[in-house]
């Protein structure tokens, strides 16, 4: 408790052990499961590159084969096409919608459970002392998270207004019940008053906290791998609790950018094409695209960790590198319809 208080901010921390913990229990099968299980979200996060470069082979094979000469001889202009090319655009951006709030989520939480599940045969925080969290006065202890969101060896220490420790309160186990909130099962409460020390035991009793189910789910997914609404919830409890949030803001903005950057690379791709790329060879093509692609996940990539480190504005430094694409697309369109 002394070391959660000691800088007058609220903690919050956990880690999952390294794959050696549980020794020989994790096996090679589902090590494999983990690794398929995390695919949709490394797909999400390399969608706007993958979207731009299948809109210049698409587009690049057009102007290969004079499909849009033929076009726009037949009175076709550059912004129609530009127009089919958003609509494209605006569908795979509801894909990658799809697949960041739905699919990814769902398929980590499933990775992080299988792994730990291989592991110990239940999901065990791997720390020196549980998982932390602050919840108003009260620090609670949370030995392990079950399977089906049961914690279990829950301890809560209260703290009084002159920061001295009020009361502990242990419990073998704990449910969430929708229209009542957490109930501990068999564990025993002390009260600490006036130097004199009281304790009794208990078979249940209710726990009003403001740890919501969603928010255990999520402490053993990174930030990449939860929704946007998840991490909204998340960093409204953090910042509640005084915590900083930086890195679940920048996550949440992240994801409600991400999917209008696969439209925008959709688009990106058109002036090329009409432009500097309109003959050559589908290997030029290739090597334009990835180039630009991997400029702009890098940039998303640059612009999260030197936000983070130099404390930058979240917002701001998760829709940069968006913006600075986006005027390179708008300028890349002028230039091309001028």
């Amino acid at each position: 408790v002394s070391a959660l208080r000691g800088d007058g901010r609220a903690g919050y921390g956990c880690a999952v052990g390294d794959d050696s913990a549980g020794g020989e229990g994790a096996q090679l099968d589902d090590r494999r499961d983990h690794r398929d299980a995390s695919l949709p979200r490394t797909f999400y996060q390399i969608f706007p590159s993958a979207a731009l470069l299948g809109a210049m082979l698409g587009l690049g094979g057009l102007a290969t084969g004079s499909e849009l000469v033929a076009m726009r001889s037949a009175g076709v202009s550059q912004r129609q096409i530009i127009g089919a090319v958003l609509r494209a655009g605006v569908f795979l951006m509801l894909l990658a919608l799809l697949v960041g709030e739905w699919l990814a989520p769902m398929a980590e939480r499933y990775a992080e459970t299988s792994r730990s599940l291989a592991m110990s045969e239940k999901i065990t925080l791997q720390t020196d002392s549980g998982l932390w969290i602050r919840d108003g006065n009260s620090f609670i202890n949370i030995g392990e998270i079950q399977p089906g969101g049961i914690l279990g060896n829950i301890s809560l220490f209260q703290i009084d207004a002159e920061h001295n420790l009020a009361q502990i309160t242990r419990g073998q186990e704990a449910l969430y019940l929708p229209s009542d909130g957490w109930r501990l099962n068999r564990g025993t409460e002390i009260r600490i008053k006036d130097g004199a020390v009281s304790s009794n035991t208990f078979t249940q009793k209710m726990w009003p906290s403001l740890v919501s189910p969603t928010l255990i789910d999520v402490v053993t997914v990174r930030p990449e791998g939860m929704s946007a609404w998840a991490l909204w919830e998340y960093a409204g409890y953090l910042q509640k609790n005084g915590v900083d949030a930086d890195k679940y803001v920048q996550a949440f903005w992240t994801k409600i950018v991400s999917p209008l950057s696969v439209a925008l690379m959709v688009v990106l791709a058109a002036p090329f094409i009409f432009g500097p790329l309109r003959s050559v060879s589908s290997g030029h093509r290739i090597m334009i695209g990835v180039m630009v692609g991997i400029g702009f996940h890098l940039a998303n990539q640059i612009f999260s960790y030197v936000g983070l480190v130099y404390h930058f504005n979240p917002i701001l430094s998760a829709i940069s590198p968006t913006l600075a694409f986006s005027v390179l697309a708008l300028g890349l369109v002028a230039r091309v319809r001028g």
